[in-house]
């Protein structure tokens, strides 16, 4: 599984989250995370159907939020440049970063 390395510059913090972004009203969540993938990590993929969903409230009153988890294919080294922000992490690992809800969509999506 491909993630990105982050830092909190206010705390100094590193954290890992998947590449993703927001999308807009109307906006196709496949090719959104398509091309905000490629901005992110100069790597093109291929988006391939959603394998989870998240559905919560904003604290914001008036307002969802929806995550939707899609399986991309495409796997490739990563060059030294991209290494700076970009990790592979095999997927019996990554419980660690992600939600146990995550992690088994992740693990029931390979499996089918």
């Amino acid at each position: 599984m491909l993630v990105i390395r982050n830092l909190k510059d206010d705390l100094a913090l590193e954290y890992y989250d998947l590449p993703g972004t927001h999308v807009a009203f109307g906006e196709d969540p496949a090719q959104a995370l398509a091309e905000a993938f490629f901005e992110q990590t100069q790597i093109p993929v291929c988006v391939d159907r959603p394998f989870h969903t998240i559905s919560r409230a904003a604290f914001d009153r008036g307002k969802q939020i929806i995550e939707i988890v899609y399986r991309v294919t495409e796997e490739r080294e990563i060059t030294q440049e991209q290494g700076m922000s970009l990790l592979w992490i095999p997927i019996g690992e990554t419980g660690y970063f992600f939600s146990s809800r995550i992690m088994d969509a992740i693990r029931a999506s390979l499996e089918g």
